[in-house]
């Protein structure tokens, strides 16, 4: 039986009183879905709760599961890209549409959160961001 990697941390069940961003439902979680609880709770949150909510859910990755940063980091951003992908291929005539533009606009806000602590240069490949260092040096001169 492969080993399932669990990256993220879930409510107990039964807890009616979970810490604000614990993931899953009051009585059972299928954890075999976390990506999906996990981004659920994405779309409850306001932009400044990315950080918090981020580095909570990575400590428990990190402490309990003895993972690594870059691991956690890069199975957060493919949860986050693929979603977005899934949401940009709908039809714009389905019923659906109109909340997947909604979970998309979310998902683009947390993908440029992920931007701001990507020290490994997955979103945004490092050639372009020394052209971007580049051209501030350039303004500032």
């Amino acid at each position: 039986m492969p080993i399932q990697n669990h990256y993220f941390k879930f409510r107990n069940p039964f807890d009616f009183s979970p810490h604000q961003y614990d993931i899953g439902r009051p009585f059972l979680s299928n954890r075999k879905l976390e990506d999906n609880f996990f981004l659920l709770k994405v779309y409850k949150l306001e932009a400044i709760e990315y950080k918090h909510f981020y580095h909570y859910q990575l400590d428990f990755y990190v402490k309990a599961k003895h993972g690594k940063e870059e691991a956690f980091f890069n199975h957060v951003y493919d949860a986050v890209i693929n979603r977005i992908r899934h949401f940009k291929r709908q039809d714009p005539f389905s019923s659906k549409y109109a909340s997947g533009l909604e979970q998309t606009r979310k998902l683009e806000s947390f993908l440029a959160f992920l931007k701001t602590i990507d020290q490994w240069h997955t979103v945004e490949p490092l050639e372009s961001v020394i052209g971007e260092k580049d051209k501030l040096i350039e303004e500032l001169k």
